[in-house]
């Protein structure tokens, strides 16, 4: 479990928000929650940038450099609950996977590999869903295009080092809000709540 929200937000995360219009960026538990009794709440209006926050979740709050996962990316699923309310359909939720290819300690950007999962409103339904994706199924992406690895090019989930989750729109397309909950890597197929 990479976290539930049950514990409130880890000193060891980074959390980011512009300065904006009705930003949420925080833990909730104002609708029922996909598991537990908590959701963290992602939403705002950013009219000079498609970043409206992010989260970040390194290796060391779970207590390692790196994620405790197997070698085989094959056999290795990342799996998230998200919320789209109502009436929201400018969402883009960018799921970022960064890899410590040379085992130094720490990710060096454009150097080592950073696999994405993008999910935008035609990819997500009203309410809660499951989106589980095999890591050995996710591209390199720039600017939301396929692009070439940065590093050795090997998916190496044992070597994830961060997974940070960038909540973005379209600066020009108005408010915006996802719930997530629930992130989770299962080893041998997707979750099954």
């Amino acid at each position: 479990v990479i976290t539930d929200f049950e514990s409130g937000i880890d000193n060891d995360w980074n959390i980011f928000a512009q300065s904006g219009g009705n930003m949420s960026f925080f833990i909730d538990s104002t609708i029922v929650p996909a598991q537990g009794n908590a959701y963290y709440d992602m939403g705002g209006e950013v009219t000079f940038d498609f970043l409206i926050g992010l989260i970040e979740f390194p290796g060391s709050a779970l207590g390692s450099d790196t994620y405790d996962l197997s070698n085989d990316a094959t056999q290795v699923y990342f799996n998230v609950m998200l919320y789209i309310p109502e009436g929201i359909v400018n969402e883009i939720v960018l799921f970022q996977f960064r890899e410590d290819d040379n085992g130094d300690g720490v990710f060096s950007e454009g150097s080592e590999d950073m696999f994405a999962l993008e999910l935008s409103a035609s990819d997500l339904d009203v309410g809660w869903q499951l989106v589980s994706v095999r890591y050995a199924d996710m591209p390199t992406l720039q600017n939301g295009q396929p692009a070439a690895p940065f590093g050795n090019g090997l998916y190496e989930p044992d070597k994830l080092q961060r997974v940070s989750c960038l909540f973005l729109a379209n600066p020009a397309s108005g408010y915006s809000q996802t719930l997530m909950d629930y992130l989770i890597f299962t080893e041998g197929g997707p979750l099954v709540p």
